[in-house]
């Protein structure tokens, strides 16, 4: 059937009338779409503030800011210590004037010059000093070592100082250090002095001397 040139062009208006509505719609259902994600990122945003808050809230109390305090811990602190010091001027058992002690397992004994540490703990001891020396005769190795009474052996090889003096009777200061951990299965007696056992030729003069036990458990 051939249509008229006047059905044609209503034809195409109704073509384009149809396509314009189609396009209207979809215009019309995208913004609904826009205002409704609006709407709910707006119903979302005090939500949102709210977590924001007690997650920074959560954070202050893990940086301790807002936190409470916690029980008293050990960090710190140890099961006692001895501090001492002294002065000697001649061979023998070295004597100590106590400055600080804390606790009960470490226990001095002025009449023997003892310090006693108690069996089953750990300790650090560490020993300072200088001692004046002099030679017996000319262009003669002098020096010292010191011992406890308890490891001498091994302390004697470990603290040896020396020196060469070339004049009899002429004097040289030496420093004598020492530092070590004692195990203690049974209670140790430590008695400390300055010895020439390796230096014969050696006259002593003087000795100033500091010592500190911690102990460790």
């Amino acid at each position: 059937m051939v249509r008229s040139p006047f059905e044609h062009s209503i034809s195409f208006s109704i073509s384009r009338f149809g396509l314009f509505a189609q396009l209207y719609a979809q215009n019309v259902q995208h913004h609904q779409l826009q205002h409704n994600g609006n709407a709910q990122q707006d119903q979302r945003g005090p939500q949102a503030g709210a977590a924001a808050q007690e997650h920074l809230g959560q954070a202050g109390d893990h940086d301790g800011k807002n936190g409470v305090d916690g029980k008293d811990g050990k960090d710190g602190s140890c099961a006692g210590y001895f501090a001492a010091s002294g002065t000697v001027y001649g061979w023998g058992t070295l004597p100590f004037t106590v400055k600080k002690s804390d606790g009960n397992l470490i226990s001095y004994s002025s009449s023997e010059k003892k310090i006693t540490l108690s069996k089953g703990h750990s300790y650090s001891i560490v020993f300072s000093g200088t001692v004046s020396v002099s030679a017996k005769s000319d262009d003669k190795m002098c020096g010292v070592s010191l011992v406890d009474g308890y490891n001498n052996s091994e302390m004697l090889l470990g603290t040896r100082t020396s020196v060469v003096i070339p004049k009899a009777n002429q004097t040289a200061r030496l420093t004598v250090a020492y530092n070590n951990i004692y195990t203690a299965d049974e209670d140790i007696n430590l008695t400390f002095q300055f010895s020439n056992m390796m230096f014969q030729d050696t006259n002593f003069g003087d000795g100033y001397y500091n010592i500190t036990v911690t102990a460790l458990d």
